[in-house]
């Protein structure tokens, strides 16, 4: 049999070399959980009957500090915000605390992250419905390290909010609210340029 070699970047995200060399090795095997920042995450998922792709894994982290890792999947590969709000279908934003968080600091981030990320006449129009989302935060009570914190969009239903796996109230309808909530994390404003850049599947900036 022919040999077979593969060349990747040398800044080429760890876990994507991670995840590719493990499917060379078995590429008929089934999904294989991959190790971040401590953490365990699938590197596929099935969302209201659809299965997602791992998009990408990041880090938000102030100087040494880390708050929380977490995961994008998507129908579809994507490199860009425009390219995964476009996509159809279901999304999963996942994020594993790295640290114990109060609810307040946790709505509040959103928050603010949806207000670097679009205009005055956005904001009106999802303020209401981020309120619903920001309250159930609260309502859940304060976090502690390695809880999953998971938003969801389902099409035709909206975005929904799971602590645990257990789901925090009806879904909040919608794709425009998350489109505005992936933009916290992968828009022009990212809250961590290093995040965003995880999530796109991209390698780290030049510094």
């Amino acid at each position: 049999m022919r040999a077979i070699s593969f060349r990747f970047p040398s800044s080429a995200p760890r876990w994507v070399l991670i995840l590719s060399l493990a499917a060379v090795a078995n590429p008929l095997s089934v999904a294989a959980p991959l190790q971040f920042e401590g953490q365990t995450f699938e590197d596929r998922v099935v969302l209201a009957g659809q299965p997602l792709r791992l998009n990408g894994l990041g880090v938000r982290a102030v100087s040494v500090i880390r708050g929380y890792a977490a995961a994008l999947y998507l129908p579809q590969p994507a490199t860009s915000h425009a390219e995964a709000s476009g996509q159809s279908g279901p999304k999963r934003l996942e994020i594993r605390l790295l640290r114990n968080v109060a609810a307040r600091e946790l709505a509040q981030a959103l928050t603010r992250g949806v207000s670097r990320n679009s205009t005055q006449a956005v904001r009106d129009r999802l303020a209401d419905r981020l309120q619903q989302l920001t309250d159930r935060f609260e309502q859940a009570g304060s976090r502690r390290k390695s809880d999953t914190v998971s938003l969801d969009y389902l099409p035709g239903q909206g975005t929904e909010l799971r602590i645990n796996g257990a789901l925090q109230g009806p879904p909040i309808p919608g794709e425009d609210l998350y489109d505005a909530l992936l933009a916290v994390f992968i828009g022009a404003h990212p809250a961590d340029e290093r995040l965003r850049r995880g999530l796109l599947g991209l390698p780290p900036a030049p510094s």
